[in-house]
């Protein structure tokens, strides 16, 4: 497989199964993030496994939002693993005074991201999180004072699709519904009905923004042979034809 091909294939996983990750998986992509570049090659993180029953539930609590609905698929990821902002070395940190740049943030950035790609290849799914209560993750995790815990990252195999039908023609009326039924099912994507040219094209962008939900295929109709896989380059592509609709 090639790299863009992993980078393709790469997607943000809401559903996890209950199962178990090997360790072994999860070493081969803790080494992925220690082979990310680092200014300096200071590497200035450190990632914590969290996958004891009783200390991960703990650590998803502090990352959902029950009154927002936020993060709720979190308690559900096998594996829950926070990434520690350490200390950069003197000569880094004089350079990003000197430019006004936090230089870790981007490290940290580049070794989450390659720790994503390898779980991928592990055939796992993963979720970069941001939102969260820090202090809270900190004092479970016996952080030291000073310490900064930007993210989390959930981990495990993704659960089959659960797929939502919604139909183009009501607009808003489909994001209404799609939220609803995101409360009471773990949804991993949208299939979207009704999708007559390009026309209807903004509940694409609505969905997307307000749900978070890949588009998974679009449809001219109802029924199965009038769905398509949703291909974003060519739906862009389409609206600046020239036989687009006005």
């Amino acid at each position: 497989m090639s790299f863009l091909d992993l980078a393709l294939r790469r997607r943000s996983t809401r559903s996890f199964a209950a199962e178990l990750v090997e360790r072994e998986r999860i070493e081969r992509c803790l080494e992925a993030a220690r082979l990310a570049p680092s200014v300096g090659n200071g590497q200035p993180w450190r990632f914590v496994v969290v996958d004891d029953p009783k200390l991960r539930s703990a650590v998803a609590a502090a990352a959902i939002n029950e009154i927002l609905g936020i993060n709720r698929f979190v308690s559900r990821a096998p594996v829950l693993v926070a990434v520690v902002m350490e200390p950069a070395r003197a000569y880094v940190r004089i350079g990003g005074a000197l430019k006004g740049k936090d230089y870790r943030s981007f490290d940290i950035g580049m070794a989450v991201m390659q720790f994503c790609l390898q779980a991928e290849e592990e055939g796992l799914g993963s979720c970069i999180i941001g939102w969260f209560d820090e202090r809270k993750v900190r004092r479970l995790l016996g952080v030291p004072r000073g310490r900064r815990v930007p993210l989390l990252v959930a981990l495990g195999r993704p659960a089959d699709e659960v797929l939502l039908v919604l139909d183009a023609t009501v607009g808003q009326n489909s994001v209404n519904q799609a939220r609803a039924f995101g409360e009471a099912l773990p949804l991993t994507g949208i299939v979207l009905a009704k999708m007559d040219g390009t026309a209807r094209g903004g509940v694409i962008v609505t969905v997307k923004d307000e749900l978070g939900l890949p588009i998974k295929f679009v449809g001219t109709g109802e029924k199965p042979d009038r769905l398509a896989p949703f291909d974003a380059q060519r739906f862009a592509a389409s609206l600046f034809a020239d036989d687009a609709p006005g």
